[in-house]
């Protein structure tokens, strides 16, 4: 940073000088505020229980970014971000589309979640560098305080009452710890370390396979963006591949415990076996596999417009494997087939419920994100 004059001045991201901007510093607080209410540990999660934690999450989630896009937009900054537009076409395709949907409900639901979306992202690019700061602080200690919880309800499972749900809200706060341990120094490196290994520990534990993979991601992006887009000379790119060790070794840290806690879960008597196994729809690398092998051919069915944002649950049973459509079933043990809720894989969900337009749109602005 430099003022008028030519002057370098500190960036307020990686130290610790005081002042700055005060409605930027709140806007951070604003940010930071919706995922520390999900740090509320209990007793069993304020909506465990509830018939559709799902679209409650997705609700409190756009109800959350309200005050900062209120506050975002009276600043009027962010306007210029690459990627904005294409956000704007993708709710206008959402919005019409739910004229036309099959299931209302969760067709308004994608279009909140939409909505939801674009908030953050024009929240996001009006973040100055002291909003930045407090994000940068606020969230580690969030996913640190979410994943501390955990262990006090049930399952560790969080205020939804559901493990995916905890990892999503929790995985901000370990992206934003692996780019500090890159980029940043003191204690606000220790901080980052500390959220991005308590992240791992609990994705590994749980076990959440897409928060493993999210987690290696971000990584793996931090990692990059210290050598690349902090790179001054090759002073400069010994110090970030320096950082970008210490990231790695965290990384490992993080799945130490969880080798050792495997390793004292098998001591003990085994446990019986249950008569029947008891099988879901939503474990399991098998019933995965072959629902992703038939989403293919839905995509191509619907190439131009997609099934329709939100539609996926009805539209996918005429493309269901037999195979899959048993382990859905508890060995027919339920009188009906329980339907696939989505395609457990975002990469697939959006170009099935979106086409190749909208859809091709919305992972543009996933990989402009990253």
């Amino acid at each position: 940073m430099a003022d008028p004059n030519g002057a370098a001045t500190p960036d307020p991201i990686h130290t610790d000088a005081p002042g700055g901007d005060g409605a930027d510093a709140l806007l951070g607080w604003l940010v930071v505020a919706p995922f520390a209410f999900l740090a509320w540990p209990g007793p069993g999660g304020l909506f465990s229980g509830a018939p559709d934690t799902v679209s409650i999450g997705i609700g409190a989630t756009a109800l959350g970014a309200l005050p900062a896009v209120l506050l975002a937009t009276l600043r009027g900054r962010g306007a210029a971000l690459v990627g904005l537009p294409l956000l704007v076409i993708v709710l206008a395709f959402a919005a019409f589309q739910t004229t036309r949907a099959d299931d209302s409900f969760n067709a308004w639901r994608a279009l909140v979640g939409i909505a939801a979306a674009l908030g953050w992202t024009i929240v996001g690019a009006s973040l100055g560098p002291y909003g930045r700061r407090v994000v940068a602080r606020g969230l580690p200690l969030v996913t640190i305080l979410l994943v501390a919880a955990t262990p006090w309800t049930p399952e560790w499972a969080g205020v939804f009452g559901n493990t995916g749900d905890l990892s999503e809200a929790a995985l901000p706060g370990a992206v934003l710890g692996a780019g500090v341990v890159c980029s940043a120094a003191g204690g606000l490196r220790a901080l980052g370390l500390a959220a991005l290994v308590l992240f791992g520990v609990y994705v590994g534990a749980t076990p959440v396979h897409a928060g493993l993979a999210s987690l290696g991601v971000a990584a793996l992006a931090a990692g990059c963006a210290a050598l690349v887009g902090r790179a001054g000379g090759e002073e400069g790119r010994s110090e970030a591949a320096r950082r970008f060790r210490i990231l790695l070794v965290g990384v490992a840290a993080g799945l130490v415990p969880l080798l050792v806690g495997g390793w004292i879960g098998g001591d003990g008597e085994p446990e019986q076996p249950p008569a029947e196994p008891a099988r879901t729809t939503t474990g399991g690398f098998e019933f995965r596999r072959l629902t992703w092998a038939r989403v293919p051919a839905m995509v191509l069915d619907h190439a131009q417009l997609g099934v329709g944002p939100g539609q996926f649950q009805s539209a996918f049973p005429p493309y269901r494997d037999p195979a899959e459509i048993e382990l859905s079933s508890f060995d027919r043990r339920e009188p009906t087939p329980i339907e696939v809720e989505h395609a457990h894989s975002d990469w697939l969900t959006i170009p099935a419920e979106y086409g190749s337009f909208a859809g091709g749109l919305l992972l543009a602005v996933l990989v402009l994100a990253l």
